[in-house]
């Protein structure tokens, strides 16, 4: 288990655990597996845990900021490309998404593949 980084997760835990929903809303958002499909070819599960800190430079307080991000994202490029934001005002690339994880690690996936490619991973993960 020591190898995999499961039990390193507790001790992250416990320390971010304190500062769990210091504000309201904000939630943990680990990822701990990567579903396989053409789009994420080549990203491979490192073997450990990793929080998602931010999505293309705006970071998540929680699945339905992400969820809504991404669905912004899909929205933008299925207009043909540059968004503003309306949360904050921010002009956003969504071309891509950027995961940007609390080790510095990040995945970065063309939106348009990933928008054409849903119907794949659910059937295939769902």
């Amino acid at each position: 288990l020591e190898a995999s980084g499961y039990l390193a997760i507790y001790d992250y835990m416990e320390e971010e655990l304190s500062k769990f929903r210091e504000e309201e809303g904000t939630e943990i958002i680990l990822l701990i597996d990567i579903l396989a499909c053409d789009t994420n070819f080549g990203y491979e599960f490192k073997q450990r845990w990793r929080k998602l800190e931010t999505l293309n430079g705006v970071k998540l307080q929680s699945m339905a900021h992400l969820y809504n991000m991404y669905l912004d994202a899909c929205e933008s490029v299925e207009q043909g490309g540059r968004d503003e934001s309306e949360r904050k005002g921010e002009e956003v690339n969504s071309e891509f998404l950027q995961f940007i994880f609390r080790d510095m690690s990040r995945i970065v996936m063309e939106t348009a593949d990933c928008l054409a490619s849903e119907k794949e991973v659910l059937d295939l993960h769902g």
